[in-house]
């Protein structure tokens, strides 16, 4: 059946469903699409069953297709090893909604296999003892795969039935220190045969069988050997040496488990050089001195089951297949004929072997059925006599989970430990020595504990690729195991290898690891973060721990610079990730890296090249070469002949690369016919370089035609495209192939590392690299893809399409770790592959895939990486809500499929989660809301999830403004916390910081410094670190928060000393461009604007836009909100042209992304437009802003808020500007009164009300008390910001017209000068504060008389703010009128003022100036009903009257009365004054 809605005409109406048809029954759905398995969900719960989201033991039913089945993916494979669940057929269900009923008898039907029969069979042949048969046609490597896969599931059983009670195990040991003194485990294996009808055997058992069991060792730290005597003795000279039998006997006295192959031959028994090799024997093994003439194959057999007694295992060949003996074509028939002596003795042997009942004896017929006996015979005894006897605690790391939790113990630190231990068997240079390294780490030969670096660096070995330097950190471990200046109990050493395992290439995973060491060797109770961004901010907090009570810690990570990058990611920008800039002196690091990236590090680290880094120069001499090989061939029981040795010394330049020499002789390893080895070494050899001899050897694997055409290209090209590596089933499934046809065999020593994670094949080498990509990517023309390519990473598309993402937090352990390991990838790189083709079509399915999403919101880096892929195709930040509609659809599909509630309410909340990383808060609140009832349907109120929604609402809330409803959230999310965790746990911290954030959001800052201070208190009791302060992110953040409050409260040194801390700890742990930097320098520049620091606070909001676009982009609600600090800062610097483009850019971003009627960044910006239009006299405009401000602030924050006040104080300005002087000074008065209840009576924001208050004073004539308000100003400015600060100037100029006004001339001279010398130090001559100050100078002149001096600093005045504006601002208007007014007073200062009226040119001169500022002032006021008006008419008016015309004078006259019966009211001075004028006409 196809699970999809159709309609046709002749459609039966549907019965109603029977809602306990399928009542109890669990299904699980694989294979269907989207639309088919949501519809077959809800068939399912309507008629009572259920559908997991999770394949797990409650599963009843898998429903798939066949051809699904037949993939035989991890799913499938996890389902046959549940005992409970049965695979159908998906028309099961329809069948029965069909027939009405459900009966277990239906299900045979259905069954796509027959898990019982499957069962049974296993069950007849692990019964077989003596045969064991195939028929089958597969490869060796895929028979080898399925029986890996038996023997796990089998192992895995044991493993569950046999473990014990967790308080009964003994605790696993972490400390590399104590690792390495354990002795490995070691099986030396010996296979005994005769060579000549063997051969291809012996062949198989070297190329297929031997590197299986060496990983299969290798990943349960066991040390594996062979003892292959072909190497060394097949040859004719080499069968004569006298040596041979008593070397065969040495090496299997010396075996733990003994193989025998027997077949149709005895073997070496008489002749000369037989008895000669007997009799040196029977010197060293006398035991033999009664088996004379039995052959050097019965001897081997009698040593190993009866003089030193081993497990053994025989293999007969069957003699019906000795017609046509498994032979290379090289052997001659007549060497296989023996005599009737020889016969006869072989069949006593073979009986001999049967009668003895502890043999195990089995027969073969094929090679295959040899190989795969062996392999499954050897793996159980491996099990059960190394793994299974050791209480419950194995080195088996088969499940390699990348992820720990508190019970989970497989860690990777037994694979590093066992490459660890296999660099020990290497011959590292010897002239290289540790005494840097001990200088290092014990500092002048004092114990660790007491050496301290001020500013700790990192110890950094290099070394050519393969030059040893894995070799001499492995072997520098042991030597301070050995050591008796270090304390194992107290110093945890942990080694990481990088590139070794699929995961530990990985940052994020290798500080997983590190953590979890470390929380599980000092059983720590605090569990790690799940996030990668908050693991990553506690880098310090463990390092904490491991140092704590004088502890040490000594990490180790080798190749270093093989990490893995981001993106257009420096290798310098991913090590902040991994070790910070600073830490506690008791870590000590240690790392290696390639001579290509030696230099970019150092300088990364700034590291001294005397003392803190190492250089590996490779092999130096013949002997060292030598040395190295014997080392080297020794751990696989060979060695070179002296022929090969003088072949070696032919080729000393080339192997004097570590690298170079291991690669040959780990190709010669592999090398299964021994006849040609001296050809394979001369041919190796010749290549001369490791990029030459990968040359070779991927044309050699190209040509060989045991493998099928374009296998081996389309595996390397395929390893290669992936770029971080590819699983072994993997590759399979890829390349839709059974078998490599031994090729992994072939190629395992280049693409993977010995020890450990071996059927993870990636490119280590950047030489490897360099040459697949030179041999198949060379002609490649650049944009575009080759054809092959173009396929391949089309087939790896498909493949990571395919995989299933559990987005539950449950354990993932019946999965195995390529498995886990795929599903990761596919959201690391499946986008990648899509935009590396350009195929948006298919990364838009991948981005509206919910299980992704649910993958990527968990992190801000997941966040931000869907913001650019969003980007990639073609949606940007105009048409981001196109978006939001397609995920609200997507969602709304998914909760129609009625999903499980846990699982709906993860995926709901991480769509919100994404949201409001968008700065789309309103959708974000709906969604997240919505999270938050789910989860409390599930758990109740009191919960973790509850806890973690209210945290979001609450941060979303804060940031639409909605602070009644934040403050209510925070305080519930602090009584949820404070159950969970109690009053003073780490645990309410985050939960403090959102109640102090909220109340400074409230302006009730005391208040909010008590949260602050809480935290601080907890941090600092909870953690009781002995590690320095500035390594710990959440310390910074209530640094911050503390500093924002100082800030808010006019403190501005103590609110820079937390800013500087934060600064400090951010810089020690964080990028330089981390979006953690961008709040902290948005804050550093307000303060700085404050301090009148302009150009500061300028590159201070750059710094931030830079890192908000980066992280964010430019779209977002954080960089509208640092435009407007900017624009603000620009608006001081009276630069209102740039200040209103930025204002209206913010105001752009923020309207589409907040709500417009109650966001109070809105309103600031409208606020902000206001003064710019005050400042440019366009006071109607200004009054048009400060209202819509107004309006929204009080929806936002009602009317007694501080930010209220602040934007009718604004107003208020503007009234006075105006000359609406009551009205103004009702508003001030009420600013002053909520502004000294918020921030006390001595904040800057008081001292500008101040001001304001004087200013209206003074125009109202109501001069002392203008006085009290400048004095109580400038007192507040000196105290908050320093004497030097420009307000100081500004009021000291307003203090001093007072005193000009009241006639105190040289109080208001002081006060002059000392404004005129504070503000051209703060602001510059050029500046129009300065013109302001000239201005009131020549006033000051004018009152004194000296006319000329007026004249003159008027002019200087008008001239700069020409230059600063323009000739038409309203400034110019003012000083104009004041300058024709000190002309007007000068003439009539003359002895003959009549003369003066006769100057018609001085006359003309001084209308001129009084019409320029009449029509300047009106322009620049929008009205004629302005104070300043009315005084240029009331001085054209004395003017005419003296000089011209008394009728002009009049109309003036009247025009000004007019003016100031509006403006102010007939009691006014003014109009008293005028009308007494006019009553004189």
């Amino acid at each position: 059946m196809s699970w999809k809605k159709t309609s046709t005409n002749n459609e039966k109406p549907l019965l109603p469903p029977i809602p306990t048809l399928f009542k109890d029954l669990t299904f699980y759905i694989l294979g269907l699409s989207f639309s088919e398995t949501t519809l077959l969900k809800s068939t399912i719960k309507s008629y009572g069953g259920d559908v997991a989201f999770q394949l797990n033991k409650n599963v009843k039913f898998l429903l798939t297709t066949k051809e699904q089945f037949e993939k035989n993916c991890t799913k499938i494979q996890t389902a046959m090893k549940l005992a409970t669940t049965e695979i159908l057929s998906n028309d099961f269900v329809e069948h029965c909604i069909t027939k009405r009923y459900y009966s277990i008898d239906l299900i045979n039907d259905f069954k796509l296999v027959n898990k019982e029969l499957l069962i049974n069979e296993k069950q007849q042949n692990d019964n077989k003892t003596s045969s064991f048969e195939s028929t089958s046609n597969d490869s060796l490597e895929l028979i080898l795969s399925k029986l890996k896969l038996e023997i796990k599931q089998s192992t895995e059983q044991q493993q569950s039935t046999q473990q014990q009670p967790k308080q009964q195990q003994q605790q696993q040991q972490f400390n590399q220190l104590e690792l390495i003194k354990n002795e490995k485990k070691s099986i030396k294996l010996f296979i005994s045969s005769t060579f000549l009808d063997m051969e291809n055997e012996r062949e198989a058992i070297v190329k297929y069988l031997i590197p299986e069991i060496r990983d299969y060792c290798n990943e349960r730290n066991i040390d594996f050997s062979f003892v292959d005597m072909r190497w060394g003795i097949t040859e004719s000279k080499d069968i004569l040496k006298k040596s041979t039998i008593a070397t065969c006997l040495q090496e299997v006295s010396t075996c733990s488990y003994f193989i025998s192959l027997l077949g149709d031959r005895y073997g070496w028994s008489s002749g000369d050089e037989y008895t000669e090799s007997f009799n040196l024997a029977k010197i060293y093994y006398p035991w033999i001195d009664s088996h004379i003439g039995k052959s050097i194959t019965e001897l081997e057999i009698l040593q190993a089951t009866t003089v030193t007694p081993k497990f053994n295992l025989f293999y007969f060949k069957n003699s019906s297949t000795s017609t046509s003996i498994s032979t290379s074509t090289s052997t001659k028939i007549e060497e296989l004929i023996e005599s009737e002596e020889s016969i006869k003795k072989l069949k006593e042997l073979k009986n001999q072997i049967l009668n003895e009942k502890q043999n195990k004896i089995s027969n073969f017929s094929k090679v295959e059925n040899l190989i795969t006996s062996i392999y499954k015979d050897l793996i159980e005894r491996i099990n059960r006599e190394l793994l299974m006897s050791t209480n419950g605690i194995s080195n088996n790391n088969n499940n390699n989970n990348y992820r720990v939790n508190d019970d989970d113990q497989n860690l990777e630190v037994n694979k590093n430990s066992s490459y660890l231990k296999s660099l020990l068997k290497q011959e590292f240079i010897k002239n290289y020595s540790f005494d840097k390294l001990n200088q290092f780490v014990f500092g002048n030969g004092i114990n660790i504990e007491n050496s301290i670096q001020p500013e700790p660096k990192p110890f950094l070995i290099t070394s050519s690729i393969g030059g040893g330097k894995s070799t001499v950190l492995s072997n520098w471990v042991k030597q301070l195991s050995n050591s008796n200046e270090i304390d194992s109990k107290k110093t945890l050493v942990v080694c990481f290898f990088i590139g070794i395992t699929a995961n530990n290439k990985n940052r994020i995973e290798l500080l997983r690891q590190l953590f979890s060491i470390i929380k599980l060797q000092y059983q720590v109770s605090i569990p790690l973060s799940e996030d990668p961004s908050s693991l990553k901010e506690e880098i310090n907090y463990w390092y904490g721990i491991a140092t704590k009570d004088g502890r040490n810690l000594i990490i180790i990570y080798d190749s270093i610079d093989t990490i893995e990058k981001g993106a257009n990611e420096t290798l310098s920008e991913a090590l902040l990730d991994l070790i910070p800039s600073r830490y506690p002196e008791n870590v000590k690091i240690v790392c290696s890296c390639y001579t290509d990236n030696y230099e970019e590090l150092v300088q990364h680290f700034q590291l001294d090249k005397n003392q803190h880094t190492s250089v590996l120069t490779g092999f130096t001499d013949q002997q060292q070469i030598l040395d190295f090989s014997k080392s080297y061939l020794s751990n696989f029981k060979k060695e070179l002949t002296p022929v090969q040795i003088e072949i070696l010394k032919k080729f000393l330049e080339p192997c004097s690369s570590p690298l170079f020499l291991s690669s040959i002789l780990g190709e010669l390893i592999t090398i299964g016919n021994y006849k040609t080895l001296n050809e394979k070494l001369i041919m190796l050899l010749s290549s001369q370089s490791i990029f030459n001899f990968y040359l070779v050897q991927l044309s050699r694997w190209e040509s060989d035609t045991s493998f099928p055409n374009n296998l081996v290209t389309d595996i390397i090209q395929l390893i290669y495209l992936s770029g971080n590596g590819l699983y072994e089933d993997e590759i399979l499934s890829i390349l839709n192939l059974k078998s490599s046809y031994g090729f992994f065999s072939q190629c395992r020593n280049l693409f993977t590392v010995f020890g450990g994670g071996s059927n993870y094949f990636t490119i280590l080498s950047p030489y490897l690299k360099l040459a697949i990509g030179l041999k198949y990517f060379g002609n490649k023309k650049d944009g575009q893809l080759l054809p092959i390519e173009s396929k391949l990473l089309s087939n790896l598309i498909d493949y990571f399409e395919n995989q299933k993402i559990n987005n539950t937090n449950s354990s993932s352990s019946s999965l195995s770790s390529s498995s886990i390991n795929s599903l990761k990838r596919k959201i690391d790189y499946l986008p990648k592959i899509l935009i590396s083709i350009g195929d948006k079509s298919k990364l838009q399915e991948f981005l509206l895939n919910l299980e992704n999403i649910n993958q990527l919101s968990k992190s801000e880096i997941g966040k931000s990486q869907i913001h650019q892929y969003w980007n990639f195709i073609g949606i940007n930040n105009e048409n981001f809500k196109e978006i939001i509609n397609l995920y609200k659809f997507k969602w709304a599909q998914y909760c129609n499929g009625n999903p499980p509630l846990e699982e709906l309410s993860t995926t709901t909340f991480n769509i919100g989660s994404l949201f409001e990383h968008l700065s789309m808060y309103d959708e974000a609140y709906t969604f997240i809301e919505k999270s938050q009832d789910y989860h409390i349907q599930l758990y109740g109120d009191c919960h973790s999830s509850v806890a973690n929604d209210i945290k979001r609402l609450v941060s979303i809330n804060i940031k639409r403004s909605k602070l009644d409803q934040a403050g209510y959230q925070s305080e519930k999310l602090l009584s949820i916390t404070e159950q969970l965790f109690g009053k003073e746990h780490l645990g309410t911290i985050e939960s403090l910081l959102l109640n102090g954030l909220t109340f400074k959001k409230q302006t009730q800052y005391s208040k909010s410094l008590e949260f602050y201070k809480s935290c601080l208190k907890i941090f600092y009791r909870f953690l009781d670190l002995n590690s320095p302060i500035y390594f710990n992110i959440k310390l910074g953040e209530i640094f911050q928060s503390i500093a924002d409050i100082f800030r808010k409260l006019g403190k501005f040194d103590i609110a820079l000393n937390y800013y500087n801390k934060t600064l400090t700890i951010y810089k020690n742990l964080k990028k330089e461009n981390h979006h953690c930097f961008s709040e902290l320098y948005k804050n550093l520049g307000l303060v700085s604007k404050k301090l009148g620091d302009y150009q500061i606070a300028i590159d201070y909001y750059q710094k931030s836009l830079s890192i908000v676009q980066d992280n964010f982009g430019k779209d977002h609600v954080e960089y509208g909100f640092i435009l407007c600090d900017l624009a603000d800062t620009k608006r001081k610097q009276e630069q209102y042209i740039e200040a209103e483009t930025l204002y209206n850019q913010s105001l752009d971003i923020l309207k589409r992304k907040l709500n417009q009627d109650t966001s109070i960044e809105i309103a600031e910006i409208y606020n902000d437009l206001g003064l710019i239009r005050k400042k440019q006299s366009n006071y109607k405009e200004a009054i048009s802003f400060y209202k819509q401000s107004i309006t929204i602030a009080q929806k936002s924050l009602g009317k007694s808020h501080l930010k209220i006040s602040f934007f009718n104080l604004n107003l208020a300005d503007c009234y006075r500007k105006i000359g609406d002087y009551k009205t103004s000074e009702q508003f001030y008065s009420k600013c002053l009164l909520i502004t000294q209840d918020n921030l006390g009576y001595d904040h800057i924001e008081v001292a500008e009300i101040l001001n304001s208050i004087g200013l209206v004073y003074k125009k109202q004539g109501k001069y002392q008390q203008a006085e009290n308000q400048y004095k109580r100003a400038i007192i507040i400015v000196n105290k908050s910001l320093g004497s030097d600060n420009y307000k100081n100037g500004i009021y000291m100029n307003n203090l001093a017209d007072i005193y000009r006004k009241l006639g105190s001339y040289e109080m208001a001279k002081t006060y002059y000068n000392k404004a005129l010398l504070n503000i051209e130090k703060a602001l510059g001559k050029e500046h129009s504060e300065y013109a302001e100050i000239l201005y009131c100078m020549g006033l000051l002149k004018l009152s004194l008389e000296e006319y000329q001096e007026s004249i003159k600093l008027i002019n200087q005045a008008i001239a700069i703010v020409s230059n600063h504006f323009s000739s038409q601002h309203v400034k110019i208007g003012i000083f104009k009128n004041s300058l024709a007014e000190v002309l007007i007073t000068q003439a009539k200062s003359l002895p003959n003022p009549r003369e003066f009226a006769s100057n018609l040119q001085e006359i003309d001169n001084i209308r001129s100036l009084f019409n320029s500022s009449l029509s300047i002032l009106k322009t620049e006021f929008g009205t004629d009903q302005h104070p300043e008006i009315a005084d240029i008419f009331i001085n054209m008016a004395e003017f005419e009257f003296q000089f011209g015309s008394h009728s002009k004078s009049l109309d003036h006259f009247k025009k000004a009365l007019e003016i100031i019966s509006i403006v102010f009211d007939e009691n006014h001075s003014k109009y008293q004054l005028i009308s007494d004028r006019i009553r004189y006409f």
